[in-house]
């Protein structure tokens, strides 16, 4: 037991020791510009550790100031759960200048995980230099194929410098050569150059795609639809045809079959039912070691480059049956509730999966097993949310656990069951309409859902079980079941 508590006391005196906290004075600052320059490792000086990727970001942000309270300068870490012992590894090989008619002079500077103090000598403008390299073992709990795909994503840890008052007036992101990127957002591209202007809080994800390890295709019914399919890692199995392939096979040998024949026609009717455009959708197949027990995985997301222009990172099996469509719907649906709506995850998520199997589905006689597949595997999972309403983060483990029965099969079933009530076809009607008529809204809540559906089709004694349906959590174990 002594032992025990010496251990303990030397834990808590090693983090007090390694834990800075920034002193510096609060500073208004004015305007900042940032370059993040994707590039080798082994083109950079830089720490590598426990990297499982080829690429590391450097970062170079000017900050010019435009009034001082002190003589030290405070910018903040946006988003940072990395502990500050850890922090070089993380943002690595750090220089910080003074810049004075062109003219440099080194600053002395605290790092910790609340941000950077910065001595400042009096200088108005200053320049960062350091290397960010979030991606880790310590980062990620599954992997992807090495060298393959990289994700930046600024949302899980701070990319460059911020503070409350400081505008960023651009940010330049390099593409080193050999890969392309994806970058979320509005910007312009000329080159290997990214330009995204006049930016409050940016967030930046960025995604590299190293060639080498796929092949691009292009459907031939649609030229605005581009796939970039993963060679392999190891060994995987196509999902469509169930054979297995050994480590990246060449072009020439590569099925190309996980792309569903009817890829093209099924955008085609999203965007008469949605009635939005999409220019182009590019998808990009990645393989990851999220799956379940019967190998069907649960990784998948779709980003927006700009409102006509989406990419789609997701696992290989996702082009199997109707699972490729989900992600491919939320490019069409985005006119959403508030984010704090409680039906917020009802439209996004639910509404998403359950058009996703409509349109989905290559046979229409096979919706309903869809369905009762779902409920047959996950149906018995209590996840301790009585409805979709109550789901404030949609949080999910990869056996179906957090909010994943309630948002992704309870509630799309509850709708399926709604809609063989009121007839298939004439409820996909009225669910166009719908879309169509929110589309002239600021927002809408659920409220304008029951009062649309109620309206234009559906009957109150209809409604009345869809509502006691989504508040059940047995909803299928007495008399109403699928026939």
């Amino acid at each position: 037991m002594k032992t025990m508590r010496i251990y303990t006391l030397l834990a808590l005196l090693f983090i007090i020791a390694t834990t800075t906290t920034v002193e510096a004075q609060e500073t208004l600052t004015g305007k900042s510009s940032v370059e993040l320059k994707f590039t080798r490792y082994i083109d950079e000086d830089t720490t590598k550790i426990f990297s499982l990727y080829d690429y590391c970001c450097h970062v170079v942000q000017r900050v010019t100031i435009e009034k001082h309270l002190g003589d030290s300068v405070k910018l903040e870490l946006e988003v940072c759960n990395f502990h500050p012992a850890l922090l070089p590894f993380f943002y690595n090989n750090m220089e910080v200048y003074g810049v004075d008619n062109g003219n440099k002079e080194p600053l002395q500077f605290d790092l910790s995980n609340v941000g950077v103090a910065i001595d400042n000598q009096g200088y108005d403008t200053i320049d960062i230099s350091f290397y960010f390299n979030p991606n880790s073992l310590m980062l990620y709990k599954y992997k992807m194929a090495f060298g393959g795909i990289t994700m930046y994503q600024s949302g899980w840890h701070s990319m460059f410098f911020t503070s409350s008052n400081m505008e960023f007036d651009e940010i330049n992101v390099i593409c080193a050569d050999g890969i392309n990127m994806f970058l979320e957002g509005p910007y312009v591209h000329k080159d290997n150059r990214f330009t995204m202007h006049n930016l409050n809080n940016p967030t930046i994800n960025a995604f590299l795609i190293n060639l080498e390890y796929y092949v691009n295709d292009t459907l031939s019914e649609n030229p605005d639809i581009t796939a970039f399919l993963f060679k392999g890692n190891n060994a995987w199995q196509d999902t469509i045809t169930g054979d297995w392939h050994d480590w990246e096979p060449d072009e020439e040998s590569h099925p190309k079959s996980r792309l569903p024949s009817n890829v093209a026609s099924v955008i085609d009717n999203l965007s008469s039912f949605f009635n939005k455009r999409v220019a182009s959708l590019e998808y990009i197949d990645t393989y990851t070691t999220l799956v379940d027990n019967d190998d069907e995985s649960c990784w998948g997301a779709a980003y927006d480059i700009d409102d006509e222009n989406w990419f789609i990172v997701m696992d290989t099996s996702f082009w199997n049956d109707y699972q490729w469509c989900h992600e491919t719907v939320h490019c069409f649906n985005t006119k959403l509730p508030c984010r704090n709506d409680s039906s917020y995850y009802f439209f996004n998520e639910s509404m998403t999966e359950f058009v996703s199997v409509y349109f989905g589905t290559p046979e229409k006689t096979s919706i309903d097993s869809v369905f009762i597949k779902r409920m047959e595997k996950y149906g018995k999972l209590l996840d301790g949310f009585p409805s979709i309403f109550q789901v404030e983060n949609n949080l999910m483990g990869i056996d179906g656990s957090g909010s994943f029965y309630v948002t992704y099969v309870k509630t799309p079933c509850c709708l399926h069951l709604l809609a063989k009530d009121v007839g298939e076809h004439r409820f996909m009607e009225i669910c166009q309409g719908f879309y169509k008529h929110i589309n002239k809204m600021e927002t809408y809540t659920f409220a304008d859902f029951a009062d649309y559906m109620l309206k234009h089709g559906v009957s109150h004694e209809q409604w009345e079980q869809f509502m006691t349906n989504l508040y059940s959590k047995d909803f299928l174990s007495g008399e109403r079941k699928m026939d």
